[in-house]
């Protein structure tokens, strides 16, 4: 979807979410999370306008000691209630549906936060915090896309996953752009998701997805494939496209682990009828903007996914399904063929940097063909202001704009 900006306000003190049109003119990334100073006047606003918390509550404040460069200035409504912005830590698990997040507390316990610090602001979950360190394993479910803000630094100790597992889209995912295409006839397997390259196609000819998202302003996680040939809930279905993740800081942010928003893999096609194999869904998008610096340690992963291979009529038996966009630099592996050593059916290989998806094969016995790879998806790091440093590993090559 297109951005519409979510100015962030942020005051010394506080962060002031307030949607918007986006009017001003720092160029954004994600739904629209822009980074603004309040100028100057009152005290420092704590949430959108006419809520009552910092992510949906509190008349909007004026506060603040004026924009650092690169940020524009907006002056606020005065009034708004004073409000420190948290430090956040022990984060274990994120629902962008809910919205909330899980705190894995030191006795072992769990505890769930619903308000103050994350909520939805234009279709986007939003968590919020002053500095924000991921200690934890974080895996992010629902269909929204998250953006992470903070006032202070972001510290990734840890792993952030906002990929696809299988048929299941990752939080963000594209609805419809760049969906792989489902195929025309049973024996035919679908398309791979397309974003920063073509899908691979499905055998029949059965296109993949186009490419998208070229605009960084435009926050939108990867497609989805396309169905196989007669597919069911069970077989034959496409695998998901990988989610979108935001994490936007005043301070710095710094990536020891991993960022993670790869493809899921097709399913394989179904055994009744020799059908054709699901397309694998594409890598999802990474965003990254820091007014002090960007540090990559660690490793960044938005790889496309394998298709499924196409199933066996006389076996009656569901074809493989393609694996899921790994989190490493090698490619996703298609289904195998049902026959050890065949290369018949099977699904194409899933995108990944330096390595375009591949198309699913045929079989010229009959029926049963793979679906196409799913594309690469995108990273994006935004210079706003400090050094971009990056000694990590990763796929696709960050853009840097």
């Amino acid at each position: 979807m297109r951005r519409v900006a979510l100015r962030w306000f942020v005051p010394l003190a506080a962060l002031v979410v307030v949607a918007s049109l986006a009017a001003c003119g720092l160029s954004p990334i994600g739904t629209g999370v822009d980074l603004y100073i309040s100028g100057e006047g009152g005290g420092p606003g704590v949430g959108p306008e006419g809520s009552t918390s910092p992510i949906d509550g509190a008349t909007e404040g004026g506060g603040g000691s004026g924009a650092p460069p690169g940020f524009p200035t907006h002056f606020g409504a005065e009034g708004g209630a004073p409000t420190t912005a948290p430090s956040l830590s022990a984060i274990c698990g994120i629902n962008t549906g809910t919205p909330s997040y899980t705190v894995c507390l030191s006795d072992g316990g769990t505890a769930s936060v619903t308000t103050g610090t994350i909520g939805v602001v234009d279709g986007v979950a939003v968590l919020w915090g002053h500095d924000i360190v991921f200690d934890h394993d974080v895996t992010v479910a629902g269909t929204r896309a998250l953006a992470i803000i903070a006032n202070g630094d972001v510290v990734v100790q840890k792993t952030i996953d906002v990929s696809a597992k299988g048929t299941t889209t990752g939080a963000g995912a594209s609805a419809t752009a760049g969906r792989g295409t489902k195929a025309a006839a049973s024996a035919f397997g679908g398309g791979g998701g397309g974003f920063a390259t073509v899908g691979g196609d499905g055998f029949g000819p059965t296109p993949g997805g186009a490419i998208f998202g070229m605009d960084p302003s435009v926050f939108q996680g990867g497609s989805s494939g396309g169905e196989g040939g007669a597919f069911t809930a069970s077989c034959g279905n496409a695998g998901g496209g990988g989610g979108a993740l935001q994490i936007s800081a005043l301070g710095a942010i710094t990536i020891v682990g991993a960022l993670r928003a790869n493809g899921g893999g097709g399913q394989g096609g179904c055994g009744v009828g020799s059908n054709g194999g699901g397309g694998g869904g594409s890598g999802g998008a990474i965003f990254l903007e820091a007014l002090k610096g960007v540090t990559i340690q660690g490793r960044l992963h938005a790889n496309g996914a394998g298709g499924g291979s196409g199933g066996s009529g006389n076996a009656m038996a569901i074809g493989n399904p393609g694996e899921d966009g790994r989190n490493d630099d090698k490619v996703a592996a298609g289904g195998a063929a049902l026959v050890s050593g065949n290369t018949e059916g099977i699904g194409g290989n899933g995108g990944i940097s330096a390595t375009a998806p591949t198309a699913g094969q045929d079989n010229p016995n009959g029926g049963r063909s793979g679906g196409g790879g799913g594309a690469v998806g995108r990273v994006f790091i935004h210079k706003l202001g400090g050094a971009i440093t990056i000694n990590g590993t990763g796929s696709p090559t960050p853009v840097q704009y």
